[in-house]
């Protein structure tokens, strides 16, 4: 799908609050919220951070952390990936 098909896609995507999960886990593989920033562990880690993070707040974008230019980008709502 693409980024501009998704009206969940924020129109200035935040940078990340932190460089470690805030949810605790250490896990390495990390996605930032790109609405507000929130940083929390994958999906395949089993307290899934990142996912109850967009549940809880309704922020359903996240993008691989840490960002780059060719960072994949997740759509929850949609359940598909974003490109440009």
């Amino acid at each position: 799908m693409k980024i501009s098909d998704c009206k969940h896609y924020p129109k200035n995507p935040a940078k990340p609050n932190a460089d470690k999960c805030e949810g605790g886990d250490p896990d390495p593989e990390l996605r930032v919220c790109l609405t507000c920033g929130h940083v929390g562990c994958c999906d395949s880690n089993i307290f899934q951070h990142a996912k109850n993070h967009a549940k809880e707040t309704g922020h359903a974008v996240m993008a691989y952390y840490p960002t780059d230019e060719f960072s994949p980008i997740w759509c929850y709502e949609h359940n598909d990936y974003l490109e440009s």
